[in-house]
């Protein structure tokens, strides 16, 4: 980025630079400077501040105008940033990091192949930029041109074997393969991404890191949840298969899964051994761990224990509902009149991630899209969260002869709660979010909705996961058109609505 450079004493010559502002107010190349201290410190809305004085005083400084674009993109302006990168733009349209940023914006917009452009212009001035060529790698997988962007992270890591955001890109294209050696290989540069750092701080607490070579019977390893809460709910099923080797586990996770999470213990078939597994809040210090390793490196490291070149999910269920909440939320529902099927239909928005948003936005299908179930026969019920399903279902359940979507959500408190009302339903119809994985490890039917350029872990084309043998997965075969997916669950849950019962097959 433009102007960017490592300053030993920022805060010093943060106070510097304002000091000689107000000296000499007028002065773009201070206005400047402090723009680039706020923003290399995150201060992103008072870089921008800064960087639009220098921009007012001299319009042409094209400097000041790409680094304003990098923070705008930060904060999630990305139309504002897009025009401030056009503008840097015009005034040098040859500089190749301008047309890369440019390229990063318009992804961030959901315009991949103008972004490819760039990414293509940008090498063409530059050749062989690691980012340029990693940026463009990434744009290819977004539009599922998976063999061009494998080849483009190959050509990448030939040139600069280190590079970490390569090696973790490639990653999740070699597990969508289902390469599982080489992807679980490279999947662990993210514990080393600058990015990360703060995610994965407790590496440095001194506990070793357990790598899979070492013997764990008997010993205390500590595992720490990471990522999505989805990714949690896959992957503590491994908890289990340290146990099964004789270690001592305590999982550290988000405090919505302590209760669902604690009953795992129910799988371990011998009573006297489920005190071998603790499930704690994430925020719960573990003062005599002998090991510990991230949640999501366990798959290689278990591969590694058993000198196995395949990992094999456990055999499901490996959580199970709180019987007495089974009986609470039975009374709730009342009696039983036809299948019930409930809906997810929208993920969680991380609003501190902007360059989430577009994927959010591709994940999430309008509830509207899916009218057609309303003449079904069904009982409807909804479990998503969130302030604007509420508005979504009132315009929904506006339909003449529906009886309405009810809302579980005010029943809802942690995941223990959503597990006991999906032990109800004969099905659950959901997008890619933590309630798909929650039904897949309940061993319950769930219809996943996949959006085009789908994650990792559901593989390229089959309708069912070996993660969740009780899942079916439904794609979308056009980036951005959600009707064909639900066509198609219209005339499968037609199909088993019509057989008169009251429980659905997959």
């Amino acid at each position: 980025m433009d102007g960017l450079k490592t300053l030993d004493s920022m805060e010093n010559q943060l106070k510097q630079l304002t000091l000689n502002w107000l000296s000499k107010p007028g002065d773009e190349s201070i206005a400047f400077e402090i723009g680039v201290a706020h923003q290399l410190q995150g201060n992103f809305a008072q870089s921008i501040r800064f960087y639009e004085m220098a921009v007012t005083i001299k319009p042409q400084m094209s400097e000041a105008l790409a680094n304003q674009g990098a923070a705008l993109k930060e904060l999630g302006y990305f139309e504002l940033a897009l025009e401030r990168l056009h503008s840097a733009i015009q005034n040098r349209p040859l500089e190749p990091h301008l047309i890369n940023n440019l390229g990063a914006v318009l992804v961030c917009l959901g315009r991949q192949n103008e972004a490819l452009e760039c990414y293509e212009k940008a090498l063409e001035l530059l050749p062989n930029d690691a980012q340029a060529m990693i940026n463009k790698g990434f744009a290819q997988s977004e539009l599922m041109q998976i063999d061009q962007s494998i080849q483009t992270y190959q050509e990448v890591l030939s040139l600069y074997p280190n590079n970490l955001q390569a090696q973790f890109n490639l990653s999740l294209l070699m597990l969508l393969l289902g390469q599982e050696r080489q992807g679980w290989l490279l999947y662990e540069s993210r514990l080393h991404l600058d990015k990360n750092a703060q995610s994965y701080s407790w590496r440095l607490s001194g506990v070793p890191i357990w790598s899979g070579f070492e013997n764990i019977q008997d010993r205390i390893l500590w595992v720490h949840s990471e990522q999505g809460l989805g990714d949690t709910l896959q992957f503590c099923r491994e908890a289990l298969s340290l146990i099964e080797l004789g270690a001592k586990v305590v999982l550290s996770v988000p405090q919505a899964l302590v209760k669902l999470l604690s009953t795992m213990a129910q799988d371990i078939p011998k009573v006297q051994e489920r005190s071998r597994l603790s499930v704690v809040c994430e925020d719960t210090p573990v003062e005599d761990a002998d090991y510990q390793i991230a949640l999501m490196s366990l798959p290689l490291a278990l591969m590694r224990q058993r000198k196995l070149v395949h990992h094999k999910p456990r055999v499901l269920p490996y959580l199970f509902p709180d019987e007495f909440k089974l009986r609470d939320f039975e009374n709730v529902l009342g009696p039983k009149k036809a299948p019930r099927v409930a809906l997810v239909w929208s993920g969680g928005h991380r609003q501190e991630l902007p360059s989430s948003w577009k994927l959010n936005e591709r994940r999430n299908i309008p509830l509207m899209t899916l009218g057609a179930l309303r003449d079904l026969g069904l009982e409807l019920f909804s479990l998503q969260m969130g302030p604007s399903a509420q508005s979504e279902l009132a315009v929904f359940n506006d339909h003449p002869g529906f009886l309405g979507v009810r809302d579980l959500s005010p029943w809802i408190e942690d995941f223990s709660d959503t597990a006991a009302l999906v032990s109800h339903m004969d099905l659950v119809i959901t997008v890619d979010t933590s309630v798909a994985h929650l039904v897949g490890a309940l061993d319950k039917p769930v219809w996943i909705l996949n959006r085009f350029d789908l994650c990792w872990r559901w593989g390229l084309q089959s309708s069912k996961t070996p993660w969740y043998p009780s899942a079916r997965l439904f794609r979308q075969g056009t980036p951005g058109d959600w009707s064909g997916v639900a066509q198609e669950v219209y005339e499968a849950l037609e199909t088993m609505s019509s057989h008169g019962t009251c429980t659905l097959t997959l």
